[in-house]
C-alpha cells in the first residue's frame, strides 16, 4: 500500500475523539489506526456534518486520492457556510431547540431560522431522495468503500448502548467513545478497512464486533 493516497469522509463516526482520554486511555479511533498502518490518511470527516458536506468534499477531492472511505450519514442535517470566510456550521433539528438560543454558534437568528425551517419547511422524504441520489453516484466508483451508517456502524452503537443499559436522556449525553465505538470495535473496523485497502473486499458483519466487557461501562458512559 506504499504510496497510495487515501481519504475519509463522514461525520462523528469518522471524527469523534473520546472527550475524556484519562478514563478511556487504552483506545485509538479506527481512522488513526488505519493511518498508522498505511502511512497517512487525509480525513475530511466532521462531527455532526451532513451527507452533502461529505459528498461536497468527496467531489472536490476525488481526483487527488487513490482510495476513498465514505461514511454515509443521516438525513435532516444541514451544512451552513457563514460569511466571506466560509466558517462552517453543521446543524440539525436538535439545534432548533430553545436552549440553543444563546449558543455561540446556533443562537439568536440562526436558532430562529432553524426553528422555522425544521418546523415548517423541512421535508424528510425529499431529503432522503437527495441522499439516495448522492449515494448512487458514490457507488459508481470502484475505489470507494461506502458504509451506510444506519445499516452498519450505528447498529454496533445501538447494540452496545442497549447492552450497557444506557439511559438516552441522561447518561447518553456523557458518551466517552472514539467514533461512537468501543476500543475493541475500533480495532475491528480498522482491520476491516485495512483489509479492503489490500484486497478491495469488505463485508460488514455485526458479529465480528465483540460485545464489550460489562465492567468497561464506566469507561464509555461517564456518570
Amino acid at each position: 500500500m506504499a504510496g497510495i493516497k487515501i481519504a475519509i469522509y463522514g461525520d462523528s463516526f469518522a471524527h469523534l475523539i473520546a472527550p475524556n482520554l484519562i478514563i478511556n486511555n487504552d483506545g485509538t479511533p479506527w481512522f488513526q489506526l488505519v493511518s498508522d498502518a498505511v502511512g497517512g490518511v487525509a480525513n475530511y470527516a466532521m462531527s455532526s456534518s451532513s451527507f452533502y458536506y461529505s459528498y461536497m468534499n468527496f467531489k472536490k477531492n476525488y481526483i487527488n486520492y487513490d482510495k476513498h472511505i465514505f461514511l454515509g450519514t443521516f438525513p435532516g442535517r444541514r451544512y451552513i457556510p457563514i460569511g466571506a470566510t466560509k466558517n462552517e456550521i453543521h446543524a440539525h433539528i436538535f439545534h432548533s431547540r430553545p436552549e440553543f438560543k444563546d449558543h455561540p454558534d446556533f443562537g439568536n437568528k440562526i436558532n430562529q431560522a432553524l426553528s422555522l425551517y425544521y418546523g415548517y419547511l423541512y421535508n424528510e422524504e425529499e431529503d432522503e431522495t437527495y441522499l439516495k441520489l448522492m449515494e448512487k453516484d458514490i457507488l459508481t466508483h470502484s475505489n470507494v468503500l461506502y458504509l451506510n451508517l444506519e445499516k452498519t456502524l450505528q447498529l454496533i452503537y445501538h447494540r452496545d448502548k442497549l447492552y450497557f443499559d444506557v439511559d438516552g436522556q441522561t447518561e447518553g449525553q456523557h458518551e466517552n467513545m472514539h467514533c461512537h465505538l468501543t476500543n475493541e470495535s475500533n480495532k475491528v473496523l480498522a482491520e476491516e478497512v485495512i483489509q479492503w485497502l489490500q484486497t478491495d473486499k469488505f463485508n460488514f458483519d455485526l458479529h465480528k464486533y465483540p460485545l464489550p466487557n460489562i465492567s468497561s461501562r464506566g469507561k464509555y458512559w461517564l456518570k
